[in-house]
């Protein structure tokens, strides 16, 4: 017996940007999906606030429109990572931890094990992020 999993709820997309950051760069939503490796079904459901986006495909989608991944997070309703200089990255990292435990059970739960290692190949990604955002030095602008 196939068991009936429940829709993912909507996530409040801003398709307008979206729209407006293909426009500018002469992308469809096709060449989009086809640049990611990805079906243009999932691209459009994506977004469109029906599907997650991953913090893969964010990144992916940001290199391809020449944009920052903060950028592309705010556009897909995620919240920004908070400023480090206000101790906000115990936070981030916390809350990214807390999410990414609770997503990748609940895939596990339902039996979706590669969703739950899309997660933690997901995790990984934000922490390398993380880390380059610590180690990386600071220029002074004059």
């Amino acid at each position: 017996m196939r068991t009936k999993h429940p829709k993912e709820e909507s996530t409040v997309m801003n398709t307008g940007w979206f729209r407006t950051m293909l426009a500018q760069k002469r992308l469809s939503q096709r060449r989009l999906a086809k640049e990611m490796g990805l079906d243009p079904a999932a691209v459009s459901l994506m977004l469109h606030g029906k599907r997650k986006l991953q913090l893969t495909e964010a990144k992916q989608i940001a290199t391809i429109l020449g944009v920052q991944l903060n950028d592309v997070l705010l556009a897909a309703g995620i919240e920004a990572i908070p400023r480090l200089e206000s101790g906000g990255l115990q936070e981030a990292l916390r809350r990214l931890m807390k999410h990414a435990a609770a997503h990748a059970m609940e895939c596990t739960t339902r039996g979706d094990i590669a969703s739950a290692q899309a997660v933690m190949t997901d995790v990984s990604a934000a922490m390398t992020l993380l880390d380059t955002m610590i180690t990386r030095p600071r220029t002074n602008a004059r």
